[in-house]
């Protein structure tokens, strides 16, 4: 049976839960079955707050089910007594049947309300309890022996399946419901997943010190089911489109089941970032740097997650992916998160050879949901260099700012004025970066030694603390992976020049969560002109097309 989500939740302390997740996953009820393990309920039925300990989906029904591990025992006086697997006792007016009726009831409204009313009709609801330590003996109208699977059930199981058979058929009975069709269980299964699957943030908001919690958009769930069932993936996507966090749950998702896991990129400062984000004993580290701890350690790794892959696609970087993965590139087990928009080769050179060698070894998903950008920003990032950001998921924002300076003592004097609209607008100074092209002298450098300030400079060795409480300013092929609320971009050479250059503008004005100013090149402010005008063109003739 699918397991939502595929690990068990670091938190769970019971040891109840790990036995049952562990039965459940060897459980086939149907070939859309499900189990969601810890699922929140914000609007309980009498409670401010409840949880689910597991909800089974199958054609069948939705089934709730109350864990409650150790000795349980109800007294006279209807008072009830849990003692776990330490001798400590928990003394309860509520027992295991009230918990799972009231959740199971609780979990029918939310659903009623979220799904209109055909497809909520066809939906059989249940509930039971489990109980893996003890045998349960009593049966009266408020505890029915129908509803628990004991211990008979689990010495020496291997699955569950027969009981929640039995139960998910007793409840069709009482409810007089038969099986629900498969896109109605589609349906439940992602109204339920979306209130409770939630992955680490790579993104910080504004003003945001501490990394938050987002739900995963229903496009990278879908990316997230690929990786439990194929050994290579290619997974490909514009800036914006949840790679990095992608990786991060990805690497952490295999390392939480025993895979020796690395993750790694091509950039040091990136790789400094991903590790203080990386959990379940990851290893992160530049790929140059993994062949040495493969050498250093004796075995090569079970798992590759590579971020920023479009940096490692040549000869050389297929090389060293094939030497520190089992199996190598062509039988090994690695996932690739790539972005082929204007930015290969800002690592080294994008080769197609190596490339076309990666793809006839795995498969290709595609994320097409922008969930980094506001509109404006995905709007005015294609109309100047025509990348694919994917559909935006955020809303409005303020429109882009491109300052024309005439030179670049100009260009100095436009950002320091633009950094000090921000300040006085209440921007916090860490929601800020500034991020810098090749362009010399840089109006970065100028405007510190006129005005006697010193941005904070992100390296390698101070990246891992990302976000900081100072306004940043770092070259742009080292903010790769990195994004802020508010990005300027000054001290370009050009807007259409070579590769390189395109890759330049591509990521520094991709790197903008809310807010983006950027200084057209002295000189250029026709040329940018003709080239967003044709731009923008293609962007709505595109838009239509795809209506």
């Amino acid at each position: 049976m699918k397991m939502i989500p595929p690990v068990v939740v670091e938190s769970t302390e019971s040891n109840a839960e790990r036995r049952l997740f562990r039965l459940l996953e060897k459980t086939e009820l149907d070939r859309q079955a499900a189990a969601l393990h810890s699922v929140d309920l914000p609007r309980h039925v009498y409670k401010r707050m409840g949880e689910i300990d597991f909800v089974v989906l199958s054609r069948a029904g939705v089934l709730v089910c109350e864990v409650k591990g150790g000795r349980v025992r109800r007294d006279a006086d209807g008072m009830w007594h849990f003692t776990n697997r330490h001798g400590e006792t928990n003394t309860k007016p509520e027992g295991p049947f009230k918990q799972g009726s009231s959740a199971m009831w609780s979990l029918h409204n939310d659903l009623r309300d979220k799904l209109n009313r055909t497809t909520f009709n066809e939906i059989s609801f249940g509930y039971c309890v489990i109980l893996p330590d003890i045998e349960w003996t009593a049966d009266s109208v408020d505890t029915p022996a129908d509803l628990v699977i004991d211990a008979s059930y689990f010495a020496g199981a291997s699955e569950i399946g027969e009981p929640l058979k039995q139960l998910l058929a007793r409840w069709q009975r009482t409810n007089g419901i038969g099986d629900m069709s498969a896109e109605t269980l589609d349906t439940v299964r992602n109204v339920l997943r979306a209130s409770f699957d939630l992955v680490p943030s790579l993104g910080i908001r504004a003003r945001g010190l501490s990394a938050r919690l987002e739900s995963l958009t229903e496009e990278q769930y879908s990316a997230l089911d690929w990786v439990e069932d194929a050994d290579r993936l290619l997974f490909a996507g514009g800036a914006g489109t949840g790679k990095t966090m992608l990786a991060l749950e990805v690497a952490r998702r295999e390392a939480v089941r025993g895979a020796r896991v690395l993750l790694t990129c091509q950039s040091p400062v990136l790789a400094a970032y991903l590790q203080t984000r990386a959990e379940g004993g990851t290893v992160v580290a530049a790929l140059d740097d993994a062949e040495d701890v493969v050498e250093a350690e004796g075995r090569r790794f079970d798992v590759v997650v590579v971020d920023e892959a479009q940096d490692v696609f040549s000869l050389h970087g297929v090389s060293m992916l094939d030497a520190v993965v089992e199996g190598g590139y062509e039988q090994g087990r690695w996932r690739c998160f790539y972005d082929l928009n204007n930015q290969a080769g800002l690592f080294g050179t994008f080769e197609v050879e190596a490339f076309e060698m990666l793809r006839e070894a795995a498969q290709t998903v595609p994320l097409r949901r922008n969930c980094r950008n506001t509109k404006p920003v995905v709007l005015q990032t294609q109309t100047v260099t025509a990348a694919d950001l994917g559909t935006p998921m955020t809303g409005e924002g303020p429109a882009p700012t491109f300052a024309r300076p005439s030179d670049v003592e100009d260009e100095a004097t436009m950002l320091g004025a633009e950094l000090r609209r921000l300040s006085e607008a209440g921007v916090a100074p860490g929601d800020i970066t500034v991020l810098m092209g090749p362009a010399a002298p840089s109006p970065v450098e100028l405007l510190e030694r006129r005005e006697g300030i010193r941005l904070h400079r992100l390296t390698a060795k101070n990246s891992g603390g990302w976000p900081p409480d100072r306004t940043v300013a770092v070259a742009i092929e080292d903010f790769k992976g990195f994004e802020n609320d508010f990005v300027l971009v000054c001290g370009l050479d050009a807007i259409d020049g070579s590769q390189r250059e395109k890759a330049l503008v591509y990521v520094a004005m991709s790197r903008a969560r809310i807010g983006l100013w950027l200084a057209v090149p002295p000189g250029q402010s026709q040329r940018f002109d003709d080239i967003r005008k044709q731009n923008l063109e293609l962007v709505l003739a595109a838009r239509e097309a795809a209506r």
